[in-house]
């Protein structure tokens, strides 16, 4: 199947614009669900861990809740609507696409966090490898291809958040950058994600300096210090993986 985005993902160059105006590509019928494809959009998409923004779609006439907004299997963008009124909307109408700022701090802090922790790992002197990562609101977490024994978690424990307390007083800007060229790419992040579709470039983000970055295409706080606390809340071996489970406070 090719892929094809016809959707300007504005937030991946201009994250702190959080409304725009767009022109109606498309509009489907999933069991009763009403999607909403348009030219380009401040939202972000669900996936990478992290969920999607939520807002509105509006019009002179219609206010409409976005539940969330999409990736199909094509690569094209949808906005799942909430409200019964998007009959009203037609293909080529301009309408204004709203996210709400509330939720998506939230989320830039979530994700930050969980790339803080990722980080901090490293300056603890762990090489460990990043298997997946979660950055939902009371479902956080950073999993690691190793085992540890139940003495080992519980050091680990206190020797992170230790770290991330640290790391937090002492603060480090965010930075993010898109690179296009496998050699830049192993120099910012240590390795080359060859699970990332590489054809638009790599986008990578640092939270700490003279750490490697990981390949992200999430949303997140401009400087670390912005974190009032990220709380370590438990660590576990699960399916032959450890497993950081953590909280945000902001």
């Amino acid at each position: 199947m090719k892929i094809q985005n016809n959707t300007i993902l504005n937030y991946l160059n201009e994250p702190e614009v959080y409304s725009l105006k767009a022109n109606i590509l498309d509009i489907v019928n999933e069991n009763g669900q009403y999607e909403v494809e348009t030219t380009a959009t401040p939202f972000y998409v669900k996936g990478g861990g992290q969920p999607s923004d939520i807002g509105w779609l509006k019009t002179d006439d219609l206010s409409l809740e976005v539940l969330q907004v999409i990736s199909k299997a094509d690569g094209k963008i949808y906005h799942v609507l909430k409200d019964e009124n998007v009959t009203a909307l037609q293909i080529g109408f301009e309408v204004e696409l709203i996210v709400n700022h509330e939720i998506r701090h939230k989320h830039n802090a979530i994700h930050t966090a969980g790339e803080l922790i990722c980080g901090a790992i490293r300056t603890l002197g762990y090489q460990w490898d990043v298997s997946s990562a979660i950055h939902y609101p009371d479902n956080a977490s950073v999993e690691y291809n190793v085992e540890l024994s139940e003495l080992e978690k519980i050091k680990l424990k206190e020797k992170l958040q230790e770290r991330l307390c640290e790391h937090i007083s002492k603060g480090s800007d965010v930075h993010i950058a898109t690179y296009f060229d496998r050699d830049s790419v192993i120099q910012q992040c240590g390795y080359f994600p060859d699970y990332v579709n590489s054809d638009i470039g790599i986008r990578v983000v640092k939270v700490l300096d003279n750490v490697f970055g990981r390949p992200c295409k999430g949303t997140h706080l401009k400087n670390i210090n912005l974190l009032k606390e990220v709380i370590v809340r438990k660590i576990k071996n699960s399916k032959g993986r450890l497993q950081i489970k953590y909280d945000t406070v902001f």
